[in-house]
């Protein structure tokens, strides 16, 4: 009854704006999704030809009721020359947090799961610190990043090493779990955690995985059958996939990223795959409140519900102002003044966007297989078509010039990663013993165990679970090393000697005591 009323309130509200913006002048500018798709496919291919884009890029748009626009261009293998189609599944990373958060609210309309209660209250046989205010402290909180709570140590095992069981991860949240010192209980923080916790409690509670959960509650209703949590699929249902890559140069030129997701680091926060054309489903669904093909498919109220500011957040991307965040949605002003209810993923080689403006009707979700260049790329494509049912003025002039800085950025990029390798390249090692002595296992309780190896070129390589860095790297400090065991993030080993000998290493803020 209490969730019921709150859509019944969200309808009202939804109705009252609806009314107000009858009587607003319309567009001076006349649209028509025949121009629209005429339009996109020429700004497109000036955003390809311009950026010299080798990766691939995959886009549908929807309006109302209807998709009114794919394309899909560039390689989804680089390397074999095998282009995107319209069954390429996409890595969508953080946008997957839309698909768990609805599901979650599917739970409490059926009486499943209780949102309101509290995370002590799921966890009844532990201790947690007072500090990290576990009575007050509830799912919703968890879903849109105002517990006030911080552990890495689960964020990193579900996203990256797969080092994990359900027993270790409810014992890592019960002892490891810290406040967050830069947003306190109740202040949005952006993170993984929150809907890493509800992971949990799914399958302590319904003996179900989030997996299972989102499957049931949402894939299967909206019939999105090109969508899966298991990146397993791809091979076993013989589905076409993308290989991750990172641009190398201003002539376009990839490089493979060996880091690529598994089942099991396929998590609530960022797990699935899917389609454009896959992906419309669930943008028309999110337009239509809880519609697909006449049926209601959500309870009526839900969808607006969950795309309410229930958080507030004052954070800028990209030219957007983020004011709030929903459940499994960031809510922004764009530059016109329309408010854009999006989420975007990334990963190494991943960028991904699923957004729509209700007040022009519109949705569209693209992807890309690269990362940073594919950020940039996807934004600008993402907002010429927003701009164009927005009505802007002069949208052509506007977008060349929003190209050019686009360009600008990336060559800056391109710049300080020359910069950054230079300055890297000077520096000499600061190891005072010979590199196999540092070769070995160190243990964490909390993370599980790094392995230092020494290879036959005498190079230092880390591994923890599914990472595999590159070659060790010199660090300023002695005894240590600069590692990227995520592909374009380094983070620095330190070893601990005595006596001559190594016996431990300082790893993230966590300590590793060597066991052989």
């Amino acid at each position: 009854m209490k969730l019921k009323l709150k859509y019944a309130i969200t309808i009202l509200v939804i109705s009252l704006v609806f009314c107000a913006c009858q009587g607003q002048a319309p567009m001076k500018k006349e649209v028509t999704d025949t121009m629209f798709k005429e339009k996109m496919d020429v700004f497109i291919g000036k955003v390809m030809d311009s950026l010299n884009i080798k990766f691939g890029v995959g886009m549908a748009v929807v309006k109302g009721e209807n998709m009114v626009y794919e394309g899909y261009y560039g390689m989804a293998n680089y390397e074999k020359n095998i282009p995107v189609t319209p069954q390429t599944n996409f890595y969508i990373a953080s946008s997957t947090k839309s698909f768990t958060a609805l599901a979650m609210l599917m739970l409490e309309s059926k009486g499943i799961i209780d949102l309101d209660a509290s995370l002590a209250s799921y966890f009844p046989e532990g201790k947690f610190k007072p500090e990290l205010n576990a009575d007050k402290v509830n799912l919703r909180d968890l879903l849109y990043h105002t517990s006030g709570l911080e552990n890495n140590n689960i964020t990193f095992s579900k996203a990256y090493t797969g080092i994990y069981t359900l027993e270790s991860l409810t014992q890592n949240l019960i002892n490891y779990s810290i406040p967050n010192t830069r947003a306190a209980y109740g202040e949005f923080k952006y993170s993984n955690l929150g809907y890493n916790i509800i992971e949990i409690i799914l399958e302590r509670e319904l003996g179900k995985t989030w997996k299972q959960v989102v499957q049931e509650e949402v894939l299967d209703p909206l019939g999105m059958t090109k969508t899966s949590s298991n990146i397993s699929d791809i091979t076993r249902l013989n589905w076409p996939g993308v290989e991750p890559y990172s641009d190398i140069n201003i002539n376009g030129d990839l490089q493979r990223i060996t880091l690529k997701k598994k089942d099991s680091i396929m998590h609530a926060a960022g797990g699935l795959i899917s389609t454009p054309r896959d992906m419309a489903k669930f943008l028309i669904t999110e337009l239509n409140d809880g519609k697909h093909q006449g049926e209601q498919v959500f309870p009526k109220g839900m969808i607006p519900f969950s795309q309410e500011a229930h958080a507030k957040q004052e954070r800028k991307f990209l030219g957007l102002k983020r004011f709030g965040y929903g459940y499994g949605w960031n809510i922004a002003t764009t530059p016109l003044g329309d408010t854009l209810v999006h989420h975007y993923g990334g990963f190494p080689g991943t960028a991904a966007q699923v957004s729509f403006m209700p007040e022009h009707n519109i949705g569209l979700s693209i992807y890309a297989n690269d990362g940073r260049k594919g950020l940039l790329s996807t934004f600008l494509i993402a907002s010429y078509a927003f701009d164009y049912y927005a009505g802007r003025e002069n949208l052509d002039a506007y977008y060349d010039e929003q190209l050019a800085i686009c360009m600008s950025r990336i060559l800056k990029g391109y710049k300080g990663q020359k910069e950054s390798l230079a300055k890297r390249a000077e520096r000499t090692w600061q190891l005072e013993l010979p590199f196999e002595a540092y070769a070995g296992s160190y243990y964490s309780p909390s993370t599980g165990t790094i392995v230092i190896s020494n290879n036959t070129q005498d190079e230092l390589i880390a591994s923890m679970g599914y990472l595999i860095s590159e070659p060790a790297t010199p660090f300023k400090n002695k005894n240590s090393m600069r590692v990227e065991l995520i592909p374009g993030s380094g983070s620095v080993i330190q070893f601990n000697v005595e006596n001559g000998e190594v016996t431990s290493i300082g790893f993230d803020g966590l300590h590793y005591n060597k066991t052989k």
